[in-house]
C-alpha cells in the first residue's frame, strides 16, 4: 500500500475507461489504470482495494495501487463494511453474504419477491443493510443480517422514486429529487425537507449530528442539515460551498467530504473550507481509499473463484 494514504485523502476517480488515483490536498497523481471498459462506480473495500463493476460483460476489476489490475467474471456491485474478509451483494430475490476475496457464499436473506432495487448500502458495522427500491410505490427496506435477515419495509413519500441513501447507526436518510426524508432506522415514521436542488449524493458527518448533501442547482452545492436530538424540529438545510461544475459525487473522509463534479475533484472541509483540488474532467464515480487499511483479506479456502 502507498505510504501517502497514512497522511493524506486517497481519492480513485472514474474518468472514461480509466481510474485515476490522486492525493488530496496536494494535488499528486498517484496511480492510473486503463481498463477495458468504463466503470459503472468505484467501491472501496477495508483493505485497500478498489472493485470497480465495468459496463458490458467486461466483469469486475480489482484495482490495488501499484499493481496491475485483476479481473472477477460477471458484474458485482459490492456492499462493503468493516469485516474486510466479507460483503454483501443483491442478487435476484435475496441478500447474499459472501467471503472477500474468493466470493464464497457464507448465508443469503430472502427479500420481498418482485423487488426493483435502486440503490443498496450497507452499515458501517454490516449490522443493517438499506435498500431502495419501486418506481410508482417508492419504499426503503431495511435487512438485519444479524436479526435472522429480518427486514422493515418503509413506505416513502411518492416523490422519492429514484434517489439516494445515507444509513447510519441510529438514522437513516433517503434523498430523491428535491426532497429529503429522514428517520430513526427501522422506523416508519420520518420528517421531510424540501431542498434547493436535485439530490445526487448523501454522507453523514461524525456522530450523525449533521448530515451532508450534494444537489444540482444545477452547478454542485454543498449543503448540511444539523440534526437535533428531536427530528421534528429538523430545520432546512444551509450551503456550506458551492462549485461551478455539475455535481456527480461525494464520499465522506476524515478531513471532510471528497466531491467530484464535472470539472474536477475537490476535498471541502466541514465548515465549507476549500482544502485541495483536482481538474479532472468527465469524472462519473469515485471512491475515497481507507486511510488506515485492514490486513488484506484471507481466502477462507484453499480454491477461490477465478
Amino acid at each position: 500500500m502507498l505510504s501517502v494514504l497514512a497522511f493524506s485523502v486517497a481519492v480513485a476517480v472514474a474518468q472514461g475507461s480509466q481510474v485515476v488515483l490522486v492525493a488530496l490536498p496536494e494535488g499528486r497523481e498517484l496511480g492510473r489504470w486503463q481498463l477495458p471498459a468504463h466503470p459503472s462506480g468505484l467501491f472501496a473495500s477495508p483493505d485497500g482495494a478498489l472493485w470497480a463493476p465495468l459496463a458490458g460483460d467486461a466483469g469486475t476489476a480489482v484495482l490495488v495501487p501499484g499493481q496491475t489490475p485483476k479481473f472477477l467474471e460477471g458484474r458485482l456491485v459490492p456492499l462493503f463494511f468493516r469485516e474486510a474478509d466479507r460483503l454483501f451483494a443483491v442478487c435476484p430475490g435475496e441478500l447474499r453474504l459472501l467471503s472477500n476475496p474468493e466470493r464464497a457464499e457464507i448465508a443469503r436473506f430472502p427479500l420481498p419477491a418482485g423487488l426493483d432495487v435502486r440503490f443498496a448500502v450497507a452499515s458501517h458495522d454490516g449490522r443493517v443493510v438499506a435498500l431502495l427500491a419501486g418506481r410508482a410505490n417508492p419504499e426503503l427496506i431495511l435487512v438485519f443480517p444479524f436479526d435472522g435477515g429480518q427486514n422493515v419495509q418503509v413506505r416513502l413519500p411518492s416523490s422519492m422514486v429514484s434517489g439516494t441513501v445515507a444509513l447510519g447507526t441510529s438514522l437513516v436518510a433517503v434523498g430523491a429529487g428535491r426532497s429529503l426524508w429522514l428517520a430513526p432506522v427501522g422506523s416508519p415514521q420520518g420528517v421531510s425537507l424540501e431542498l434547493p436542488g436535485e439530490t445526487v449524493a448523501l454522507a453523514w458527518g461524525r456522530e450523525e449530528r449533521e448530515l451532508f448533501l450534494l444537489v444540482s442547482a444545477p452547478q454542485a452545492h454543498l449543503l448540511r442539515v444539523k440534526v437535533p436530538a428531536k427530528l421534528a424540529r429538523l430545520k432546512p438545510p444551509s450551503l456550506v460551498w458551492q462549485a461551478s461544475g455539475r455535481p456527480r459525487g461525494m464520499v465522506a473522509s476524515d478531513e471532510g467530504q471528497v466531491v467530484l463534479d464535472d470539472q474536477g475533484v475537490s476535498l471541502v472541509s466541514p465548515k465549507g473550507k476549500l482544502l485541495g483540488s483536482v481538474p479532472l474532467a468527465g469524472g462519473t464515480a469515485l471512491a475515497v481509499l481507507p486511510q488506515r487499511p485492514q490486513a488484506e483479506s484471507v481466502p477462507w479456502s484453499d480454491t477461490a473463484n477465478p
